[in-house]
């Protein structure tokens, strides 16, 4: 059996760990540790009919008792346990558990939010001034502004803006832009179509398109490794928020309707290999768009188009 500790209050951390650790798992299975670990052992006493490796998540893990954790130690099974916690478990029960790896979704301190911003800025290649970091250091230590900061680097990587100005960056961060494309992404995450659609024509296509390639990202429409769909969210989301740089609001609008039609379609309906198909077809008619429009199509479209 393999563990894992996730401490902390960061929930997109958690999320993203979790997504990671559900790849070629069988549906997970949720349970709470509340009280004291005795709803993970059955959970884990019982097995799936054909015996799929699951993965299994114990929330308030930092309520279970040494004598769980001990009993936990003793399973040999194949399934994945996730124990997250929003604090370090007891020592008494760390050691009872024995071998863990620990994944750290800790909030940064205020005092640390600029380290933790610039650190996570690196990660996605983009680089930021001091200016920037301060404006996004002011959300980092709160889990929804957490979110905003790494979705915020993930746009600017997603077109490009590996060096962005103070302006390009607040024009990502909720309360100082005229259309924040938080707003776009929240509707389009909560099934809001119209709403999407509205404040999309509000925005810059390019930019509008990073945003909803972030969002596909984010709720797994694309996956984190190649498969048979042909290139994971590398490929297809760059694809996505490239097609065009100079697509008419029109477009922009049918493109928004077409990732929430996808977003309806592909989550928790579609096998995990299909969805990338999904998306490459999206990521190829944005190309033929912009070339009807007389916009060059993005590099690494026609690639994508391939895996349809």
């Amino acid at each position: 059996m393999a563990l894992y500790l996730l401490i902390g209050t960061d929930t997109s951390a958690r999320d993203r760990a979790l997504a990671r650790l559900k790849a070629g798992l069988a549906a997970p299975v949720r349970v709470s540790a509340a009280d004291g670990g005795a709803a993970l052992l059955r959970a884990l006493a019982s097995r799936p009919l054909f015996g799929e490796r699951r993965l299994v998540i114990a929330a308030s893990g930092e309520r279970i008792t040494p004598a769980a954790a001990r009993e936990l130690a003793r399973l040999h099974q194949d399934d994945v346990v996730a124990l997250v916690a929003d604090k370090r478990l007891p020592a008494a029960v760390r050691r009872e558990l024995g071998e863990a790896d620990t994944v750290d979704c800790a909030l940064p301190a205020r005092k640390d939010a600029a380290a933790w911003v610039r650190r996570t800025a690196r990660e996605h290649g983009v680089r930021l001034s001091g200016g920037a970091v301060a404006a996004l250091a002011d959300l980092a230590p709160d889990p929804v502004g957490a979110a905003r900061v790494r979705d915020a680097c993930a746009m600017l990587a997603l077109v490009g803006l590996t060096s962005p100005s103070d302006a390009q960056v607040a024009a990502l961060i909720p309360g100082t832009a005229a259309v924040p494309l938080w707003k776009i992404t929240d509707a389009i995450e909560q099934g809001r179509a119209g709403q999407a659609v509205e404040l999309a024509a509000g925005c810059e296509p390019a930019a509008v398109l990073a945003a909803l390639a972030a969002r596909l990202m984010k709720i797994g429409l694309c996956q984190e490794t190649p498969g048979p769909g042909g290139g994971g969210p590398g490929r297809a989301a760059q694809a996505l928020a490239g097609a065009s740089r100079r697509l008419p609001p029109e477009l922009v609008a049918e493109a928004t309707r077409r990732v929430l039609d996808l977003h309806a379609q592909c989550r928790g309906e579609l096998p995990a290999w299909a969805a990338p198909l999904r998306v490459a077809g999206l990521v190829a008619w944005l190309a033929d768009s912009a070339r009807t429009a007389g916009a060059a199509p993005a590099p690494g479209a026609r690639e994508a188009m391939s895996s349809r």
